[in-house]
């Protein structure tokens, strides 16, 4: 009984590791390239599922538009030493979907 205590307050007594302070300039960059990345993969979605030539300019515009926002702020991150992973658009090969 006496080990099942000491386990529990080692496990329990031990200080809490502080996380390290998270910049909010960083953050709100980060969180704006993952709303432009969502905002790419619905733009490709739509354009895909379009049959009108009208809309599908329409969309090749905003997802040219869209890149050119996500290479600023790649742009942006890189020059503040933020790291992630790029994104990539992957097409489902059945039926032609983005995977994102």
């Amino acid at each position: 009984m006496e080990r099942m205590k000491d386990i529990a307050r080692n496990l329990f007594g031990r200080k809490r590791e502080s996380l390290p302070e998270v910049d909010p300039e960083k953050e709100r960059l980060l969180e704006e390239i993952r709303l432009v990345c969502q905002m790419m993969q619905t733009a490709h979605s739509r354009f895909s599922a379009q049959s009108d030539e009208d809309l599908m300019e329409a969309c090749i515009y905003e997802m040219e538009a869209l890149e050119a926002r996500y290479r600023y702020l790649n742009r942006q991150a890189r020059e503040q030493g933020i790291t992630c992973q790029p994104y990539e658009m992957h097409m489902d090969a059945k039926e032609g979907n983005v995977v994102g």
